[in-house]
């Protein structure tokens, strides 16, 4: 992580603001729980998820001890979901609706795997 990824993590930190927004890449494990810890009341933006391949299974590190603080941006996966659908009359509203469903479910999950983890 670099060093301006510090210094701006710290201050907004120092700041105990929730306005302020950082974006964040899906990266490493220790990287997000790095950035988590220097910005604990931040809301995060965190892009990645979907087309471009980011893992909704390790999102939970991104979200606070009550499940909220990160904002998860998918728009590829959403857009696009009728070109993976099997079946062949689909349409784009459909698809773009199941697949919204789809990521809604799995970020829920990660979210209430974040208010867990602060309990234990």
């Amino acid at each position: 992580m670099g060093i301006l990824t510090f210094k701006l993590g710290s201050w907004i930190g120092i700041w105990n603001t929730p306005i302020v927004q950082s974006r964040l890449a899906a990266d490493s494990q220790p990287k997000r729980r790095a950035k988590r810890k220097l910005m604990p009341k931040a809301f995060l933006l965190v892009p990645g998820v979907g087309a471009q391949g980011g893992d909704v299974s390790q999102l939970s590190v991104f979200f606070d001890s009550s499940g909220s603080g990160a904002i998860i941006a998918a728009a590829r996966s959403i857009i696009y979901a009728y070109r993976k659908s099997q079946k062949t009359d689909v349409d784009f509203q459909e698809a773009a609706r199941n697949a919204t469903l789809e990521l809604r479910a799995l970020v829920e999950h990660e979210r209430s795997v974040a208010s867990e983890r602060s309990t234990l």
